[in-house]
């Protein structure tokens, strides 16, 4: 990861203003658990660029595993709307409102993980651990749905 960090550092020497390369420092520094750190960078990253979700995805779940639920929301939120058809941005951001105490909320996006792929089984966990009940989906359930059937689940 330090070596990630001297890459980043090197790129931003190229190209200062790069949203991409600040974001790409900012995980690197999260891997080497200088959190606080990328925190900063990654504030810095989403600043230049607020509407790449990835880096508000990267954000979010940085603060999110540096306990501060509430505080990763917002970027967890915006992730969602910029890659609403992303599973990990989904289930990250179905995490984070657990963790704030917003069950109903959490279990929507869990679904919406579920629906669009889960990220390793996760979100299925996640919802089978808050005994959320399994339905089928048809392929009349609107858009960004998967058009097979598929399972989903609806708490």
């Amino acid at each position: 990861a330090s070596v990630a960090v001297e890459a980043s550092e090197k790129a931003l020497g190229i190209t200062p203003n790069s949203a991409n390369a600040l974001h790409q420092k900012g995980r690197a520094l999260a891997g080497l658990n200088r959190g606080a750190e990328a925190v900063e960078v990654l504030t810095t990253a989403r600043e230049m660029a607020p509407e790449n979700g990835y880096i508000a995805n990267t954000l979010g779940w940085l603060m999110l595993t540096r306990g501060d639920a509430t505080g990763a929301v917002p970027h967890l939120e915006a992730a969602r709307d910029q890659l609403p058809d992303v599973a990990y941005v989904r289930n990250n951001l179905g995490v984070a409102y657990e963790r704030a105490g917003r069950i109903d909320d959490a279990v929507t996006e869990y679904r919406a993980a579920v629906a669009a792929g889960d990220s390793g089984g996760k979100a299925l966990k996640s919802l089978e651990r808050l005994h959320a009940e399994p339905v089928e989906v048809g392929e009349d359930q609107g858009p960004g749905q998967p058009e097979e059937k598929s399972r989903s689940w609806q708490g």
